[in-house]
């Protein structure tokens, strides 16, 4: 039926608009918070006394960063997923209700 299609439709546009909302606030708030996290680094290294300090400072940052990093796209990729699934589901139903109702 066509009007179940374009609901279909419809209702597939909805949720890829949502997702893709959901990923671009996810990928600002991750943007947001390593921006904040290398101007904090940025003034902790100011205040270094020496070069085993610093070093310190600048391993713990990376290895703080990497792990945020890992977080990060771990959860953007979750709902790259999730996106994908709500998407996907409702136009893989229509197009096997056409053709079970076209048979």
């Amino acid at each position: 039926n066509v009007d179940e299609t374009a609901s279909a439709l419809e209702s597939n546009y909805a949720a890829a608009k949502a997702g893709v909302v959901a990923i671009n606030v996810k990928a600002f708030e991750a943007l947001r918070d390593n921006v904040e996290a290398n101007f904090d680094f940025v003034k902790s290294a100011i205040t270094v006394k020496n070069v085993t300090d610093y070093v310190t400072l600048q391993s713990e940052f990376a290895r703080k960063r990497l792990e945020a990093m890992a977080d990060q796209t771990q959860q953007l990729s979750a709902l790259a997923r999730k996106l994908a699934t709500e998407t996907a589901e409702p136009i893989k139903e229509q197009v096997a209700k056409s053709f079970k109702i076209a048979v």
